[in-house]
């Protein structure tokens, strides 16, 4: 008597099982990098915004010959540019602030989802002779850290 050779169809529960494993890591792996990505992305552009307040800053020197300017109810100068202590970044990731020593001091701290995504560079600063920086805190003082 000829043996019927049973044909099997299909995937075990095992099989199914070690591909969901494999595409779980694939995919958690890929949100990392993901939110890396978007979070150096914010870092960039708030970067170009400090530059383009620095240089709004130098073009109002070179007509005005000072870095401030009165906002009425206020005491002392802010940076022209600011219309109080902090400015919300473009993407509204940042707080942005200036402060005005012998020249200017920009900075940029990450507010909401960036502070917690963000923790090389939570606070980036500009000086007015091109010194920049940033790190974990204010008293950081890395050039190539945030930059």
């Amino acid at each position: 008597m000829i043996g019927k050779s049973r044909l099997v169809k299909g995937f075990s529960l095992i099989e199914i099982m070690v591909v969901i494993v494999i595409i779980s890591i694939l995919t958690s792996l890929a949100a990392v990098t993901y939110r890396s990505y978007i979070v150096k992305a914010r870092r960039s552009a708030v970067q170009e915004e400090l530059l383009q307040y620095q240089q709004q800053l130098e073009e109002y020197f070179s007509l005005n010959h000072t870095y401030g300017i009165n906002i009425e109810g206020q005491e002392g100068k802010v940076c022209a540019g600011f219309t109080g202590e902090t400015v919300l970044s473009s993407e509204g990731q940042y707080n942005l602030s200036c402060e005005l020593t012998s020249g200017y001091k920009l900075s940029a701290v990450p507010i909401g989802g960036q502070y917690d995504s963000d923790k090389e560079c939570r606070y980036m600063y500009l000086f007015r002779n091109g010194t920049r920086g940033g790190g974990e805190s204010s008293s950081s003082s890395d050039a190539n850290a945030c930059w």
